[in-house]
């Protein structure tokens, strides 16, 4: 048996699990689609945690209703407090999210916990089980003290809300923020209030999923149209609205990422440079993301 595949990476700018895949050949796909459409139709909805943000949930939830009659609940949250719902539930034996959008590293830590649906087996419509589609083909999760320092030194505002210091920076009250993402500025940018973001550095950057850590939770109450949701969002459809939505280009080789606040990492570099920066697998979260983070905790106290 194969390494789980339980959350996907969409993005290189979505977190996957699953068994060794069995692809449907295109006349079992096509009936197989029918059939779990028409159950989620049965099941009346689709609950689906994400990030804040207006453009992304009404597009999502037009889209569903016309193309599959289909209705959706979302639950946004920054991806900590989605997780720390998500799992307080299902300990509690009372699931309510079906499938979910969060960062890079925000569910890394549960990936060997029995909370995730294995993925390549929900992956039904050829164009989303094909990895020729994808930029590095599908990608799954599961698999500085000095300058610390001096920024520890300087008059900082330390915190875990994102939208708190965005209003912070919009009110004049910070001049730099980190870690803080697009769509938690732009009620202050459509406001036209001194903030913007900042340019690439000129010593570059990394490849961040973004938002594109996609998975769903084992024992959803409406499995099947967490399914649905699933691989339309995976599909070229939900891969353009998303891209359009959330300003945050996709992994996908024949969806137009140009123009977006984001660049895509398939229009910029190679795949070996791919492969090389980004930040989101398993592997770099455990080898850099959480000894950094603890690193900065140390420093900062």
């Amino acid at each position: 048996m194969g390494a789980k595949k339980v959350v996907f990476i969409l993005l290189a700018g979505v977190i996957m699990v699953g068994l060794k895949p069995h692809w449907l050949d295109a006349a079992e796909a096509a009936a197989e689609w029918q059939r779990i459409v028409a159950a989620a139709k049965k099941e009346g909805k689709v609950v689906i945690g994400a990030p804040p943000g207006n453009d992304f949930r009404n597009e999502v939830q037009a889209v569903l209703k016309k193309r599959f009659d289909l209705d959706s609940e979302f639950i946004q949250a920054p991806g900590p407090n989605l997780m720390s719902k998500i799992v307080a539930e299902k300990q509690a034996g009372a699931v309510s999210v079906d499938a979910f959008l969060v960062g890079p590293c925000t569910g890394n830590t549960l990936l060997k916990t029995d909370l995730f649906e294995p993925l390549t087996a929900a992956m039904i419509l050829p164009e989303v089980s094909d990895p020729a589609k994808w930029f590095g083909g599908h990608l799954w999760a599961d698999n500085q003290t000095g300058k610390i320092k001096k920024l520890a030194q300087q008059d900082m505002f330390v915190g875990r809300n994102a939208r708190q210091i965005a209003d912070a920076l919009a009110k004049g009250n910070l001049s730099l923020t980190i870690g803080v993402g697009y769509r938690d500025f732009d009620a202050f940018l459509d406001a036209n209030l001194p903030v913007k973001h900042l340019p690439t550095l000129k010593e570059g950057t990394y490849v961040s999923g973004g938002n594109g850590i996609v998975g769903v939770i084992k024992g959803a109450p409406h499995p099947n149209a967490a399914k649905v949701f699933f691989n339309w969002l995976l599909s070229r459809e939900g891969q353009e609205l998303h891209g359009k939505t959330a300003q945050q280009p996709t992994r996908r080789l024949d969806v137009d990422t140009k123009g977006l606040d984001g660049q895509a990492a398939k229009d910029v570099m190679t795949l070996d440079e791919f492969k090389r920066f980004q930040n989101f697998t398993e592997d770099k979260c455990n080898n850099s993301w959480f000894p950094g983070a603890r690193l900065a905790e140390a420093v900062l106290k």
